[in-house]
Formats: structure tokens, sequence, C-alpha cells
């Protein structure tokens, strides 16, 4: 409506309305001047306590540009405009290795980093990379850069303690592990490690199981649980798989607490005492035998002063025995000089008795069988029959000469074969002739003068058969 046409009752109103329009605005701009200046207050108190604590805080957009530093930092570095934070803060003509701003504006997450400021004689520094939007929709970055200049000092204090422990640990000859509460391995030396074939970082994790036999893996689980039970150190002479192979070793465990005192694993540390064990078991066998011989030589001498008794008693009844043989053997020896005699008196009778039995023989064959030779050898005989004439002579002068008796008795193992060609060698005939008298090739009859020979003991000497054949007579 047009404020001519508006009456003085409206036009007041309106006024009135303005007024506390203004009145309105002039509050809401000392608030906004309050406000104003308490950001500013605060604003310098944050920027304060960055300072002391050496904390810098910057704001970088998409680009690597610098929006926002804080005024410590600019008095280091000078002033920012139109700068990148990389070359800003590092020098650098590229992004840093590693910067965080590229990974939490893709992430919308917030990256830790860290960083070393050379201008700054080489400070660590903490930084925490915030993503966030501002009023106008841009991704922008808070970078919280902490000072850790002491927590590195410590953290290499720390690593420095670690390494001279740890040099004194891979040092020591003897295997070391730390387990937790359940059994399973935080940590191991080297030595250990390289029995189990790993590096000592493999072992984080694994468990007895992952190693050894299930009965042994099981008893070393049930060891470290009854020592963190009982809260005392253990000593124990074990089982142990070295290179595939069982040996001894003693094994010390002790339980770790925590500042309460409460058990949060178990320390272990153990050495081969194969070499002792095995003496110990020596010992032990060398006591076991001689105790073993003390009692077999007590019972060998017992059963040996057993056997002495009898033995004595055996020895008096012996002695009264052979008194008694004794006796005996006088009678039997008169006795028996009675017999020599009357067997003298029998050999004298038989030997007279022999002679006259030769002496009747040898003249029956004087006076009933030479002559009719005589009468044959002077009849007509064709040669074949001259020849066994002459042999029948010969065997019939064997009966009175030992020939025939020595050859048989000496060499019974000839054949009767043998024997004839042996009787036809000592009269002087040839293989030959022999082989005709018998019937039998030539071949056989040198068989058997070879045969003859061996059994003689004749074979590869320069002896002739003949003459050692007449020699036997």
């Amino acid at each position: 409506m047009d404020n001519k046409y508006k009456t003085k009752k409206q036009l007041v109103e309106e006024l009135l309305k303005l007024r506390k329009r203004v009145a309105e605005s002039d509050k809401i701009e000392k608030q906004f001047n309050t406000a104003e200046i308490n950001v500013q207050t605060l604003k310098q108190q944050i920027e304060f306590i960055l300072g002391a604590t050496k904390t810098g805080l910057d704001v970088i957009d998409s680009d690597f540009n610098i929006r926002y530093i804080d005024p410590e930092w600019q008095k280091i570095y000078g002033d920012p405009a139109g700068r990148k934070c990389y070359e800003y803060f590092m020098g650098r003509n590229e992004v840093c290795p590693g910067c965080g701003i590229p990974n939490s504006l893709e992430t919308k997450t917030v990256t830790v980093t860290e960083e070393i400021l050379v201008k700054e004689g080489n400070r660590p520094i903490q930084v925490t990379t915030i993503p966030f939007r501002n009023d106008k929709g841009e991704w922008l970055v808070a970078e919280v850069n902490v000072d850790i200049t002491e927590r590195k000092k410590a953290e290499e204090t720390l690593r420095r303690s670690e390494n001279k422990y740890r040099l004194l640990i891979e040092n020591l000859p003897q295997k070391i592990f730390f387990k937790d509460r359940n059994s399973v391995y935080v940590s191991c030396n080297e030595n250990y490690a390289r029995d189990l074939k790993i590096r000592p970082e493999e072992i984080n994790g694994k468990t007895d199981y992952d190693f050894y036999p299930k009965e042994l893996a099981e008893k070393y689980r049930a060891d470290d649980q009854r020592i963190m039970g009982l809260g005392n150190i253990k000593y124990i002479d074990e089982r142990y798989i070295q290179n595939g192979q069982e040996v001894w070793v003693q094994t010390v465990k002790t339980p770790i607490r925590d500042e309460k005192g409460n058990a949060i694993g178990i320390l272990g540390i153990f050495w081969d005492i194969t070499v002792r064990k095995e003496m110990e078991e020596a010992l032990q066998k060398v006591h076991e035998d001689l105790e073993r011989q003390v009692d077999e030589r007590t019972a060998e001498l017992a059963k040996t002063n057993e056997e002495l008794i009898i033995k004595i008693s055996e020895r008096k009844q012996a002695e009264q025995a052979l008194l008694e043989r004794e006796k005996e053997l006088r009678i039997k020896t008169s006795n028996l000089g009675e017999a020599n005699v009357a067997l003298k008196v029998l050999l004298k009778k038989r030997d007279e008795d022999k002679i006259e039995l030769e002496e009747k023989i040898l003249l029956n064959l004087k006076e009933l069988v030479i002559p009719y030779l005589e009468k044959l050898k002077k009849s007509r005989l064709d040669e074949q029959q001259m020849a066994y004439l002459s042999i029948l002579e010969s065997n019939l002068n064997d009966i009175v000469l030992p020939f025939s008796h020595k050859l048989s008795s000496k060499f019974l193992n000839f054949t009767p074969t043998e024997i004839q060609v042996a009787n036809l060698l000592r009269h002087g005939k040839t293989n030959k002739e022999i082989s005709e008298l018998l019937n039998s090739s030539f071949r056989t009859v040198a068989f058997h003068r070879e045969n003859i020979r061996k059994k003689l003991g004749l074979t590869n000497k320069k002896i002739n058969l003949k003459s050692y054949l007449m020699s036997l007579v």
C-alpha cells in the first residue's frame, strides 16, 4: 500500500517494528563482535600452544597449494603465498615420497606419516593429514605436524637397548624363547630358530604343534601351563628333536608377569645335555653291572663252596674205593702173572705149529706140484700156455714168499684187477702182454697202471714202478 494512503496508526506500528529490528540487529552485531573477539583470542591461544609444543598447522588444497600456515612456521619458512607445500617445506620440485595428502583426498580418511624437516636441522615430525570440505564444497586437508624428536630419541635409546640385549641373547649358545599366556610363541633367538629351520621373526604366532610330534608338544604345553599356574621357576630334563634326532636338553622355564603380577607368558631357555645324560646312563650301567657281577660272584662262590664240600666227600669216597680197587688189582695182578705164563706157553706152541705147517706146505709143493710143473714146461705148449704156466709158477712161489701178503696188507685200497696188474708188472710184463693175459684193452691196463702209481704215492716221481714193486718182496 502506498505510504500516502496509510493511516497514522499504521505508520506508528511500522516505525515500532523498524526500531525493534534495529535493536535486534545491534544485538546480533554485538554478539558477532564478541564471537569474533573470542575466535581471535582462541586462535591466539591455539597458535601459542602450537608454537610452545612445536606443533605446526597448515591447510593444503588438492593442488598442494598452501591455504593457511600458522605464524610460527611463517617465521621460519617465510611467506607461503603462491608456493607448493613440498617446495615451501622441503625445497623439492615434486610431491614428497610417501606424502599423506593424495591418500587422504582419495580415501577421505585420516593418514598418518612421518617426515624429516631438513631446514630445521632434520627435526622429525609426525604428520596427521585430515581431509575436510570448506563452505564452497572444496576438499582440503589440514595437516597437524607434531614434533616427535623426544619420541625418536626414546625409540633410538630403546632400539639400542634392544639391540644390546638382542646381541647378548643371539650370542648365547643356549636356545631362548618367549610364549604368551596360551603357549603361543612370541619370539625366539637365532639359535632356537636355526634348530626349527626358520627365521626368528617367523616363530610369532606358531605353537609347539607346528614343530614337534603331538606327544612332545602336549608335554611342553602342559609344563608351560603348570609353571604359569604355580608361578615358580622350573628346571626340567626332557627330550628334544634337533636335526631330526632326539636329544636330551635341560630347560629352565619362568613365568612372565605384568605390573599387576598376573602371568602373561613364559620365558624359556634350554641347552643340550645329551653327553651328560649319556655319561650318567653309562655310570648307572657300570654301577648296575658291578652290582650284578658282585651278586653273580657271590652266588658263584656259594656254589663253588657247595661243590667243594661235595667234591671233598666224593674224594674221600674215591680214596676208599681206590684202596679197595688196589687190593683187587693186587689179586688180579697175581692171577694175570699166572695167566701170562700160560699164554707164553700157548704162543710158543702156536709158533711151533705154524713153522711145522709152513714146512709141510712147502714140502707138499716141492713133492706134489713143482715136479708136474717141470714136466709141463718140457711138454709142447704154445706161447700163451707157457705164459700161464709161468704165472702159475710165480704165484706158487708167492705162497712161500712174502710179496702177495705184503702187497695186499699194505695196500688194502687196491682193487682185485689192480693187484693182478701189479703182480704181472713185478714179473716184467708189458702193458700189451698184460692186456692179452687179462683180456683187457691196452688203455684199460694203462689206466690201472696209473691208478697204482697214484695209490702208491709215485705220481710225478721218477721211480720205476717194476723196481718199486720188486722192493716190496
